[in-house]
């Protein structure tokens, strides 16, 4: 019990020192913060306490390594130390979809998991498009029930329907802040723009004049531009000092965070969490590259800020029982990377619009 004890005390140490550590790298990245807002050691706080809710842990070392990939080892880093406005937006729907599955797979409480989906679909809208996923996180549980998710039992359409009827009030809980929020946004949509559907982004001035908006906010032709700048956008080559930087308009989320390598490592413990997670990754990713644009200015791809949470359960699901040495070598690579990354747009001027 002593020994529990001590274990408990030493990991609270080891979270505090850790968020420290974020929080101070975030405060120093930025000298001219494009905003007030220090919202980021709350993000990594909610990764922090997600990670602590695991039933089968990970060695200590790859439990540092996974609670700092999503905040220090990606685009993350440098996107939200821009403090703007559209990097707040992100990070709160990030801090959201984090909250909604902390509150679904590991701490059950609907309620609050509601709460955290609709701060995440309140700042990214395309986040709406996971609710059946954590719908069907809840129809798994046992009602009533705090454990995890069961990993052998299959849903069927008597057992759906079943399941939905002795559930009712754990989804209600979760639907009522979202759905609330949604009305109140119809609502004022048509106040203001006199449609339910208008949500403003087109009246931004001169974006709709953009050639890339031409065809509309979302649209086939903009797939393959959202794709380049995701996936294949390298690095620009200068034959001068400092030699490699990022174009700021989009760049491969793998270049900039070789640790995403290991999504496609094998060792799957939990296939339908797994599976959820991909089936969330794919359907936002459809959605983000239909996208008129890719985000304009940027490191590496910001959009897909939204797609870490679920990178992040597929990285847990799939941790083995002991640190490898290419995991590391990944990991370092990718806060390296970042690192630079920061450096070159918020203390040189040699990345510019």
């Amino acid at each position: 019990m002593k020994h529990e004890r001590r274990s408990i005390a030493r990991s609270r140490i080891q979270l505090l020192t850790i968020a420290a550590a974020v929080f101070l790298i975030y405060l120093f990245s930025n000298p001219a913060p494009m905003g007030h807002f220090d919202y980021t050691f709350r993000i990594a706080d909610a990764f922090l306490h997600g990670r602590l809710g695991m039933t089968e842990s990970p060695p200590s070392w790859l439990k540092v390594i996974l609670s700092l990939f999503p905040v220090l080892a990606t685009w993350t880093w440098c996107n939200l130390a821009f403090a703007g406005a559209w990097q707040l937006a992100l990070g709160f729907a990030l801090l959201g979809e984090a909250g909604a599955l902390y509150f679904t797979l590991i701490n059950f409480h609907p309620f609050l998991a509601g709460v955290f989906f609709a701060m995440a679909f309140g700042n990214r809208t395309e986040v709406l498009l996971t609710a059946p996923i954590f719908i069907y996180f809840i129809l798994q549980r046992d009602n009533g029930s705090e454990t995890p998710l069961p990993t052998q039992r299959r849903l069927t359409w008597h057992t759906i329907i079943e399941r939905v009827s002795a559930r009712r009030h754990a989804i209600a809980y979760f639907v009522s802040v979202p759905a609330a929020l949604g009305i109140a946004t119809l609502i004022y949509n048509y106040a203001r723009f006199h449609a339910i559907t208008d949500f403003g982004y087109m009246h931004i001035p001169q974006l709709a004049s953009e050639e890339s908006f031409k065809h509309g906010l979302f649209s086939i032709y903009a797939t393959p531009a959202n794709a380049r700048a995701m996936l294949w956008d390298g690095l620009r080559v200068l034959d001068k000092h400092p030699y490699l930087i990022p174009r700021g308009f989009g760049g491969s989320i793998f270049l900039s965070s070789p640790f995403l390598l290991l999504l496609f490592k094998k060792g799957v413990r939990d296939y339908p969490i797994t599976i959820a997670a991909w089936i969330a990754i794919g359907v936002l990713t459809l959605l983000l590259w239909l996208h008129a644009n890719p985000g304009g200015w940027q490191f590496s791809y910001r959009y897909g800020m939204i797609l870490l949470p679920w990178i992040f359960l597929i990285l847990l699901d799939s941790g083995g029982k002991k640190t490898s040495a290419l995991e590391v070598v990944l990991f370092v690579l990718s806060v390296a990377i970042n690192a630079y990354a920061a450096y070159l747009f918020l203390w040189t001027n040699h990345v510019q619009p």
